[in-house]
């Protein structure tokens, strides 16, 4: 029968009978798939360490006639061990898979795997406050979706203005001039980079000033809640 190769990163894991699992995993070329890992919950089991949570695994599987594909073999790229270590890191980590997960039902598009494996990488860096990953991951998550909100015009189609201060319009996704406003010129900026961030590492080169994040953090998760239907 014909195998297939590739790199995937775990969604879900249900156990099965006595020793088995049945996995969910996110592909960079098949999309998600859900395999059938025999007698992988055996002490012995070379299946096992291939199908770690926070990991990027390389796996091989043999398709099925429906749904399920059997795992042949599997074995990790790369593990991000760091998340386990913070609580509120790890649980945020639990969240962007069960979005990734919701999000991308019937969607083969490798930009979700990638997006993941960044994510994890994210917060797998001791460098990175967990803030600076919500507002990226959010703002990734939304521009994947075409969802991203406009951050070049105001409602009126004019020119983000640098020295004015604004606040959000859910509806029409936009700034809108306000003199109390609680976003500016430094929000703005920090939204714009972080849309064409391929990853929230990248996040290490700028010099912000670390409340900045928060409000614009916030504003990104709520969009992704009333848009998206998740929680991040």
């Amino acid at each position: 029968m014909k195998r297939e190769v590739t790199t995937a990163i775990v969604l879900r894991r249900t156990d099965y009978g006595e020793a088995d699992r049945i996995v969910s995993l996110l592909t960079h070329n098949h999309g998600k798939i859900t395999v059938f890992a025999k007698a992988v919950r055996k002490p012995k089991s070379r299946l096992a360490g291939g199908i770690e949570l926070f990991s990027v695994n390389d796996i091989t599987f043999i398709p099925g006639k429906g749904d399920m594909a059997t795992l042949v073999s599997s074995r990790v790229l790369q593990h991000f061990g760091n998340i386990v270590h913070d609580y509120d890191a790890t649980m945020y980590a639990y969240k962007l898979i069960k979005a990734v997960d919701a999000l991308t039902e019937n969607t083969v598009n490798e930009e979700f795997f990638i997006f993941l494996r960044e994510a994890l990488a994210s917060l797998d860096s001791q460098s990175l406050s967990l803030d600076k990953v919500q507002l990226w991951a959010s703002l990734r998550l939304l521009a994947l979706l075409s969802v991203t909100p406009n951050l070049l015009t105001d409602e009126k189609g004019q020119q983000l203005d640098s020295s004015a201060r604004y606040r959000f319009d859910v509806e029409d996704m936009c700034f809108v001039k306000h003199p109390d406003g609680m976003f500016h010129a430094q929000h703005i900026k920090l939204m714009r980079f972080c849309v064409g961030a391929e990853s929230g590492l990248l996040l290490l080169r700028l010099q912000a000033e670390e409340e900045l994040f928060q409000p614009a953090k916030a504003l990104m998760q709520q969009l992704a809640s009333e848009t998206l239907q998740v929680d991040l």
